[in-house]
């Protein structure tokens, strides 16, 4: 009888190691979404999905963005949904999905997911990192926009494209590694993120370099420096200085431009508040609109030869109350040249010529 016992116990024990098994090999079902008013929307566990051909797209609630708010907390984003018996994989988070969720502190996006629309994460301020899977191609135009708590993030290096101010305003971000995948890099990508003091670009990118452990991407064909940090140092192989570049770093405390450099882009250094000193090289032939704007330390021109400078007439403009509080300083022999010059004069309360 004991012996029957046994037998029977161990026979439920296979069984039971065995379902267990088969369980580990079924792939999960998709989550069951119900219909939220009208044709394509559909809603699963909270999140909400628009039906595009035969996959699902990840969006907000709403007639408009600005009206939902709705997601807070963690959120996960299963890799396929059922609805209407017809199973969707998910493969995209559509435009402004997570718009101004603030409460949003953390997300796990699944592998089926391809690309991160245009706002997708506008203003949520509480999410303070984010992991993207190797299976996204492309991030959006102003994809994370004003996310101030975010710190970190992992681009990874299936990314080909980072549209053009896709992290613009993210000041808590302090580093970021730019995969060799990436080839194209937009506008503004980075501008305002007032806390970075690390740019790294991997080596062996077709594109874009960091150089000389510089801390800034540089654009490898031409030469031209298209985004800095605090603690960028330009390297003397630099050619030209993108618009934009330094756009508001505002931990840059000296802008010491090399004599390889010809050309300062518009708005290259706009309010780099902090800086105390800035050197021009005699190399620099051209200066666009609003290269220095809002930097309030002194300047010091190595530029001999004025009528060789093609410059806008506010490259230096300050408002008020440092209008012309800063000074210039230039070479010997060229302080009336400059003077006369008001592209120079009408924003320096004080010039002096340099000690030889």
């Amino acid at each position: 009888m004991k012996k029957r016992i046994k037998i029977t116990l161990l026979v439920l024990a296979v069984l039971v190691l065995a379902v267990l098994a088969l369980a580990r090999l079924v792939p999960a079902r998709p989550e069951p979404v119900t219909a939220i008013g009208n044709d394509r929307g559909c809603e699963a566990n909270g999140i909400y999905y628009m039906i595009d051909g035969n996959e699902a797209v990840v969006t907000f609630r709403g007639m408009f963005p600005s009206e939902c708010g709705d997601y807070s907390g963690s959120v996960v984003i299963p890799s396929a949904v059922n609805y209407n018996g017809v199973t969707y994989s998910v493969t995209s988070i559509g435009d402004e999905a997570f718009f101004g969720c603030t409460g949003l502190t953390s997300i796990v996006i699944p592998n089926s997911v391809t690309s991160i629309g245009e706002c997708a994460f506008l203003g949520c301020t509480g999410l303070t990192s984010i992991d993207i899977p190797n299976s996204v191609t492309s991030i959006g135009r102003q994809a994370f926009d004003g996310c101030t708590g975010l710190t970190s993030i992992n681009i990874p290096n299936s990314e080909t494209s980072i549209d053009e101010y896709a992290f613009v305003g993210c000041t808590g971000l302090t580093s970021i590694v730019i995969p060799n995948s990436v080839t194209d890099i937009g506008d503004g990508a980075f501008h305002g993120c007032t806390g970075l003091t690390s740019i790294v670009v991997e080596s062996g990118n077709p594109r874009y370099d960091s150089r000389n452990n510089c801390n800034a991407i540089i654009e490898t064909a031409d030469n031209t420096l298209i985004y800095g940090c605090n603690n960028t140092i330009i390297p003397n192989t630099v050619t030209s200085i993108g618009c934009h570049a330094f756009y508001k770093c505002a931990g840059l405390t000296n802008i010491d431009i090399p004599n390889s450099v010809t050309s300062i882009g518009a708005w290259a250094f706009y309010y780099c508040t902090e800086v105390t000193s800035i050197n021009i090289p005699n190399s620099v032939t051209s200066i666009e609109d609003r290269a220095f704007i809002g930097c309030t330390g002194d300047v010091y021109s190595y530029i001999d030869n004025l009528s060789l400078v093609s410059m806008d007439s506010d490259v230096f403009y300050m408002y008020p109350p440092n209008y012309n509080k800063r000074t210039l300083h230039v070479p010997v022999g060229s302080l009336k040249a400059y003077q006369a010059d008001s592209r120079w004069s009408e924003f320096f309360g004080n010039i002096v010529e340099m000690k030889p």
